[in-house]
This record gives C-alpha cells, sequence and structure tokens, in this order.
C-alpha cells in the first residue's frame, strides 16, 4: 500500500472520518476532492486503518507516480495481488476477478489520469456488486455513481490577540501545527507568549494541512513570531518539507505547481486573472474583468466551473453566487500573472471593473434598490479597496480613483465609514493635475464627510479651496452639492440662518438638474433648518414633498431622515404618539439599511421622546447606546450631527449620564443590535452583553464567531471589527467566511438578520 510521510498521530478530521464512513455505508463510489496538500490522502488512510482493525478486505493503490494512463490497469492488479494478463489489458480482467469479493478498492491521486480512472471506477460499480470505490483526487471523476465529498482545510482560530492557549489550542489547525512542531522542536508548547503568533500563522496559511506541516519544522530555527512575519512570502519559507514526502509534497509550490499543471491553458490563464480580485468576486465581475485573450467571454463559466471542480476556486456556500481562493492559490496566481506579460493591463481591467460597479450603484441609487446596493458594496469592499490602492499608485490612475471615491459617499455614510472615505479621499487629492470637475467633486465630497464627523475647520478649509473651481466650471450638481456641505457646515456651527441660505441655493441648483438624490437630500437639510429657525410651516411643505418624492421613487435612505425630521417636530408639539410611531418607522427603515449615522440619529430622538413620557432611565439608555454609535463614527458624541444643533430648540432631558451613570453605561455597551430592539419595543435593555452571550441558542457558531455575528449585525465593516476586537483584517474575514459556512449564507445581511432573529430582535426586513 502507498502512503504519504508517515506521522505517529492523525489530528483533527473527525467530521470528515465519520461522513466518509457513512458515505461509503450507502454509496458504491464516493471520492474525497479538495486542493492539494488538504489532507484526502491521509483521511484515506485513517480510514483504510479503521476498516482493516475490522478484517475488512481493503486495497489501497498509490498513484501519484504512475505517469502512463495505460499501465493503471497493471499497477491495479499488482496491488490485488494479480499476475498481468497474457493480452492487452481491459477492465474486465479486473472486474471478473473482484466480481464476487467483497472489499474496498481505494484509488488514491487519480487527477493525472482521470479519464482512465473514471472508467475502470464505472466498470467496478456496474459489475462488481460487493466492491466499493473511494477515491481520492483533486477534482471530481465525473461518473454518475460517484458521490462526491469536497475536503476543505482545517478550522483556524477566530483571534489574533492574546487568548487563552488551552482555548486555542483546541482548534484543529493549531493541533496540527503544535503536534508537527513537536516532532520538529521536542518541547515545543503553546504558550501564552506565542499563542497569537500561532494563530496568525495558521490563519495565514488557510489552515492547509500540507503548508502547516512544512512551516512547522521551521521552528527549529524560527519563532512563531518570526514565521509570522515572513510569511508574505509563503512559497519561499515553505520551500524545503521532508525528503521521503512525495515530490509534490516536497514544498508548498511544488504541490501547487502540480495542481496547476492539471489545468488546461485557459483555467490557468483564468485562475492567474481572477488573483486579482480581493475578497472573492461573482462570475460577472469574472467575465468583465478576466475575459478576452485566451479567454472567451462565453468561456468563463465553464472555464470557472472547471477551477471549482478543482478546488482552486471555491464557492462561498451553496446558497451563494460569490467565489473565492484560499490565499495560498490566490498568491500563486498573483505570482504566475506577474510573470506574464501585460500583468498591469488586468490589474487595470479588475480596477475598471470596480469603477463601473460604482457608477452603476451611484446612478442606481436614488430608487428602491438601496439595501440591495449597501449589501453589494459590502460585499466588494475589498475589491474596492484594491481598486483605490491601484488608482493611488500613478497620477494617470487618480482620476479613476478620485471617481470611485465620490460616487462612493452615500455608502461610506450609510455604513458608518467616514475616516476611511476621508482617507482615501486624501490620497487621491494629493495627485497633482486632472480635471478640475473631478478635484472639485471630491474636495467638495471629501468636505462633506469633514463635516459629519464635525472636523468643521477641516470642512470649511476644503470648501475654500473647491469654491474657486465650482465658480468657475458652472456646473449645478457640483453647485448643489457645493452649498449643501457648507450649509451643514453652518448649522454644525448653531448658524441657523446662513446655513439655511446655502441649503436653499442647494435645493434651487438641484431642482435644475435631474440628481434625484442630491435634491433629496438637499430638501431634507433644508426643512430642518426651517425648522431650526422657526418656519414650521415652509419646514412641514418641504418635508411633505420630500417624502412624496421618496415615496413616487421607492427611495429609503433620505425617506428614513425625513420621517425622523418628523418625528422630532411631533414631540416638541407634544403629539408623543404620532413621534413614538414616526421614529420607530424611521429606525425601521435605517435598521434596514444599516444606515451608522441614521441609527445614532434615531436612538437619539426616541431618548428625547422617552424624556417627554418621563422614563428618564430608558432615555439616558438609548443615549448611551447613540453614543456607542458616535464613538465607532468618529464624532464626537455631545456634537453628533444635527443631534448638537437640536439641543438648541429641543427640550432638555431631566436626566442625563451625570444623574443615572449605570444606565448610560448600560447604553454604550449595548451592540447596534441590542440597542435597536431596545428602542423598537421600549423594554429594558438586557444586561451587558447578554443577547451577544447567548451561545447555546447561537449554536453552530463558536463563541468568538457569536462576537463576530453580533458586530456584523451592528453594521461594523471587518476592518471595524478587526479594530474593535483587536485582530486582524485577514482574521475577521476567515471568521465571516466560517460563519456564512456554517449558517449556509451568503452575504452579511443575511448573518445580520440571522443574529438578530436567534437572539429575539425584531429584524425590520423580515
Amino acid at each position: 500500500m502507498g502512503t504519504s510521510t508517515a506521522f505517529a498521530t492523525f489530528v483533527g478530521r473527525r467530521e470528515e472520518l465519520a461522513t466518509t464512513r457513512q458515505l461509503l455505508s450507502a454509496s458504491r463510489a464516493v471520492t474525497l476532492t479538495g486542493v492539494g496538500g488538504v489532507g484526502k490522502t491521509r483521511i484515506a488512510e485513517q480510514l483504510v486503518a479503521h476498516l482493516q482493525a475490522d478484517d475488512r478486505e481493503v486495497w489501497f493503490v498509490e498513484l501519484a507516480d504512475l505517469a502512463e494512463p495505460s499501465l493503471l490497469g497493471n499497477v491495479v492488479a499488482t496491488e490485488l495481488g494479480l499476475q498481468a494478463p497474457p493480452g492487452p489489458w481491459t477492465n474486465s480482467y479486473l472486474t471478473d476477478y473482484l466480481a464476487e469479493r467483497p472489499g474496498l478498492l481505494v484509488l488514491d491521486n487519480c487527477e493525472h489520469l482521470l479519464t482512465e480512472v473514471a472508467d475502470l471506477v464505472s466498470a467496478v460499480v456496474e459489475r462488481c456488486p460487493q466492491i466499493q470505490v473511494l477515491a481520492t483526487c483533486r477534482m471530481p471523476l465525473g461518473i454518475a455513481a460517484e458521490v462526491v465529498l469536497q475536503i476543505s482545510p482545517m478550522a483556524v482560530p477566530g483571534d489574533l490577540g492574546a487568548l487563552d492557549p488551552t482555548t486555542v489550542g483546541q482548534v484543529d489547525a493549531v493541533r496540527l501545527f503544535v503536534d508537527r512542531a513537536r516532532n520538529a522542536l521536542p518541547g515545543f508548547a503553546l504558550t501564552e507568549a506565542n499563542t497569537a503568533a500561532v494563530s496568525e500563522v495558521v490563519v495565514a496559511l488557510d489552515g492547509l494541512p500540507l503548508a502547516l506541516e512544512l512551516a512547522a519544522t521551521r521552528v527549529r530555527t524560527l519563532s512563531p513570531e518570526a514565521l509570522a512575519i515572513r510569511l508574505h512570502d509563503r512559497f519561499g519559507v515553505l520551500a524545503h518539507g521532508f525528503r521521503d514526502a512525495p515530490g509534490r509534497h516536497q514544498s508548498l509550490e511544488a504541490s501547487v505547481d502540480w495542481t496547476y499543471a492539471l489545468c488546461s491553458e485557459e483555467e490557468q490563464l483564468l485562475w492567474a486573472r481572477l488573483s486579482v480580485f480581493a475578497g472573492g468576486f461573482d462570475l460577472e465581475a469574472a467575465e468583465v474583468a478576466c475575459s478576452g485573450d485566451g479567454v472567451d467571454r462565453a468561456r468563463v463559466l465553464d472555464v470557472l466551473s472547471t477551477l471549482v471542480d478543482k478546488a482552486v476556486v471555491t464557492r462561498l456556500t451553496a446558497a451563494s453566487s460569490r467565489f473565492r481562493m484560499l490565499e495560498t492559490l490566490r498568491d500563486y496566481g498573483l505570482r504566475r500573472l506577474g510573470e506574464a506579460e501585460g500583468s498591469q493591463y488586468w490589474r487595470e481591467r479588475h480596477r475598471d471593473w470596480a469603477a463601473g460597479l460604482v457608477d452603476e450603484a451611484w446612478e442606481s441609487w436614488a430608487g428602491p434598490d438601496q439595501a440591495s446596493w449597501l449589501e453589494r458594496l459590502d460585499a466588494e469592499h475589498a475589491n474596492l479597496r484594491a481598486a483605490l490602492d491601484l488608482s493611488d499608485q500613478t497620477p494617470a490612475s487618480a482620476a479613476t480613483g478620485q471617481r470611485i471615491c465620490c460616487r462612493l459617499q452615500t455608502y461610506w455614510v450609510a455604513t458608518g465609514q467616514l475616516s476611511e472615505a476621508r482617507m482615501w479621499a486624501g490620497r487621491m487629492l494629493a495627485h497633482p493635475g486632472g480635471a478640475d470637475q473631478d478635484r472639485a467633486e471630491l474636495l467638495v465630497m471629501c468636505a462633506f464627510m469633514a463635516a459629519m464627523q464635525l472636523d468643521l475647520p477641516a470642512a470649511s478649509a476644503l470648501l475654500d479651496e473647491a469654491e474657486p473651481l465650482v465658480q468657475a466650471l458652472d456646473n449645478d450638481v457640483l453647485r448643489g452639492s457645493f452649498q449643501y456641505a457648507g450649509g451643514l457646515v453652518r448649522i454644525y456651527r448653531r448658524d441657523f440662518r446662513g446655513g439655511l441660505e446655502l441649503e436653499l441655493e442647494s435645493v434651487a441648483a438641484f431642482r435644475r438638474t435631474d440628481d434625484r438624490f442630491g435634491l433629496l437630500r438637499s430638501l431634507h437639510s433644508c426643512a430642518l433648518s426651517l425648522g431650526f429657525v422657526g418656519e414650521v410651516d415652509r419646514a412641514t411643505a418641504m418635508s411633505d414633498e420630500l417624502l412624496a418624492l421618496c415615496e413616487r421613487t421607492g427611495e429609503s435612505y433620505v425617506r428614513s431622515h425625513a420621517l425622523w425630521a418628523r418625528s422630532l417636530k411631533a414631540i416638541l408639539d407634544g403629539d408623543l404618539e404620532l413621534g413614538r410611531t414616526t421614529s420607530k418607522q424611521a429606525l425601521e427603515l435605517s435598521w434596514s439599511l444599516r444606515d451608522q449615522v441614521g441609527i445614532g440619529l434615531r436612538l437619539e430622538g426616541l431618548s428625547w421622546l422617552a424624556a417627554k413620557e418621563g422614563r428618564d432611565e430608558h432615555a439616558v439608555t438609548l443615549l448611551g447606546a447613540a453614543a456607542a454609535v458616535w464613538r465607532r463614527l468618529g464624532v464626537p458624541a455631545d456634537r453628533a450631527p444635527f443631534v448638537g444643533a437640536a439641543d438648541d430648540v429641543v427640550p432638555h432631558r431631566t436626566a442625563g449620564p451625570v444623574e443615572l451613570p449605570e444606565q448610560y453605561a448600560r447604553g454604550q455597551e449595548l451592540g447596534l443590535a441590542d440597542a435597536v430592539r431596545v428602542a423598537l419595543e421600549g423594554i429594558e435593555p438586557v444586561a451587558p452583553g447578554a443577547s451577544a452571550a447567548g451561545v447555546a441558542n447561537l449554536a453552530p457558531l463558536t463563541k468568538r464567531e457569536v462576537e463576530i455575528a453580533a458586530l456584523v449585525a451592528d453594521g461594523l465593516t471587518n476592518r471595524a471589527i478587526a479594530t474593535e476586537l483587536f485582530l486582524s483584517d485577514r482574521t475577521v474575514q476567515g471568521h465571516v467566511q466560517n460563519i456564512l459556512r456554517k449558517l449556509d449564507l451568503s452575504s452579511r445581511a443575511g448573518i445580520a438578520s440571522w443574529f438578530v432573529r436567534r437572539t429575539g430582535a425584531a429584524d425590520p426586513r423580515a
């Protein structure tokens, strides 16, 4: 029996072993598939050991070194103890021998003999009723009787911070690394000092067993911390394996080379081009960014399908239309792309695809599909960052980056990524030259983001720089955006009359254009300003116009803000029932969009309502929850957008954080999902962390995955979650992918909905 490198211990894979045995109990032919080095052979060997212990007849045939397909039958016959036939080999020679025999035939490493193995297995299944076949292959055999079990990389830990070594040490990928490290360096142990570094190593290597075993040998000369740092060159670091291992397992690169060599030219080209995607992609994106020059667009679906079969590309979940590559395979693809002529061209194609996606989202924003667009852009966040990063590399590319920045502004505001928006805008503005129109738009957008964070000196300076460009260009959309941002700055400085003047000019400018979203948000700001200066009738009329336009277009984002403004007026007028109804409607809409700014404002509004009703503890709890939102957005809690201005006209509370510090602290500790639930249901908040800690009701997620799911439900991006929990972006991304896989979901919105359902919160989208 041919075997892989022998180790004294077999680590993990209990679920895969049990599933394989279960499939073999009901099926005649089972194929274990997966990327090279994922452990297919080890699982087959372990299964064989169990079966042989039960005195079952098992034949294990190692095919990796067989280069001549016509000799397949001879190799199998030799393993079975048969003499080679006197004439040409036929499958019937084998099937006649096995026809009345019971047993399991294991064919290991079949990928380079796919057609011959498929024919052989079909014949055995058809003619040998007591024989079962277990094959290991990097792709399915493609026969009717076959049941395929794809073997995934091992589970990785969910934290790169200082976790308990006992907890981390129970994760399969860590267990394997530590076990093999002890073989290389007796006495090696997982400690509080190295747990974070070991976790980083196994996450960086995707939990791929071969990579983990190769990395473990390096502990003879490198500490886990040093090893983690060097894994940016994973193929160089993991270049030397065990002398008794098969050639394809001598190094990480050799393993991937084996897979690459089994791919057609079309598959190799698409593999390399798909590596430009960060964080995943869908079929349409692959067709747009990767087709041409050897891969026709009409062929992308078929070629992508074969890459999925070969485990080069992974479908995120059964219900998902998104795909990704393990970082090891993506890194390999990028290297291949870099070796080819025109590699920059494919990166630019990816950037242009991202720019086109953002253009489409911008043009469609003021309509009924806002939630879908936010979900789509959130899924592509890593790709958008990659496109912006490429745009930042040369002045010639900066124009595309400027356009992407400007047209992502609604996404960045709705998802609370104001600081990131300003960072990218600042980098694009640093490039000299470019069209005046593009620069003016970006200056105004950046000023708007600064104003939203109440960085008013920066906002004013940006507007001052933009003003001569706006004046010279004579573009009503640009002028309307400029006046809108300027009006916000004045309002936040308590200059309500001055702010109103600019907002009225903004409305007038947008009425001369077909920019619906620009008009809607200017109408909203103008209506609020009118209310602040006491022109209630004009404010009401403008608010009515705004809501009618939102209803007509199916727009939700501005509508939620308009309903909030209406709720404030109702509270001031003493119509508390109307204030409650409209506040809740506004909050439900904001939650459905995961609009961070909107949710903060709605929590503030319901806090005012509770104070008017004499429910001081509830009011202060919601005030604390709102303060937590502002903190995440980088906004001073006491001067949040419009809230600080509204404090001049809304009656002061009878109690606040000073009077009720415990309630305020409790509100600050509520996650976004819990805060929304408390606000909507009007009930006393749960104890800090109680909802998120309801782990017994949140199987099959681990404690850390529950924590991540709660933050996803709070509307945080991977970067924000990483900052909150002191993790790396890659670790958070791995957690999110694990959650999607375990729950068979396809999007972050799905995680949020699942979480609020399981923790008792009412998901407004349900």
